[in-house]
């Protein structure tokens, strides 16, 4: 039995220990952060920039038609920028995500730009989980407003844990209000005995 372990400055990822196969699996990994409610495309699709999510749907769409096993990742900033998500409270960006299939995001600075109810709101509202290992409540010491620590997801029958870190820039880019009540965390993967089914770390 053999372990992998796979990292991403922005959304740390560990396979999990699984049955010793003969054949290798392909996993895709596709990884978004900073979308800031942009839906639409503000370019034609022949130039570079930004593209919005729209033009990301169509690029996860042909890499998931040619690619067996994809995973498709948020790193956080879905609120914020976009006058229709203006008007919705990223409430339009996150119905976009879901209906693009994304199985994991964490939560950045600006999900928590119209209060905590709003972003509670919008954990909710997400079909994927929203993850935020180090922001913590601070009377029960429980992840904030829904959010989760990990999450395992499988393809090919590789099993994943991913693992969502918040930047604690969040706590000096923010309103007090808007993060009163919170334990901020040093940003780091959580200890095995979080995540119960997690293979041992390697030593690099």
């Amino acid at each position: 039995m053999s372990t992998t372990h796979l990292a991403c400055s922005l959304l740390p990822l560990a396979l999990l220990a699984s049955p010793a196969r003969a054949e290798e699996t392909v996993l895709t990994i596709l990884h978004t952060n900073d979308p800031h409610g942009r839906v639409m495309s503000s370019t034609a699709m022949s130039a570079s920039g930004s593209g919005g999510l729209a033009r990301v749907a169509a690029m996860v769409r042909q890499i998931r038609h040619e690619m067996p096993n994809v995973l498709l990742l948020e790193a956080g900033d879905v609120s914020q920028g976009d006058p229709t998500e203006y008007f919705t409270r990223a409430a339009s960006a996150f119905d976009v995500m879901n209906a693009m299939g994304y199985d994991a995001a964490t939560l950045g600075n600006h999900e928590f730009d119209w209060g905590q109810d709003v972003a509670e709101a919008n954990i909710a509202r997400a079909s994927f989980p929203m993850l935020a290992a180090n922001v913590r409540d601070a009377a029960t010491g429980g992840v904030f407003g829904g959010a989760r620590e990990y999450a395992i997801l499988e393809r090919g029958g590789v099993r994943v844990a991913v693992f969502g870190l918040a930047t604690l820039e969040t706590v000096p880019l923010q309103w007090p209000p808007r993060s009163a009540g919170f334990a901020w965390r040093t940003p780091s993967p959580p200890p095995r005995a979080s995540c119960p089914s997690c293979a041992p770390r390697p030593t690099w």
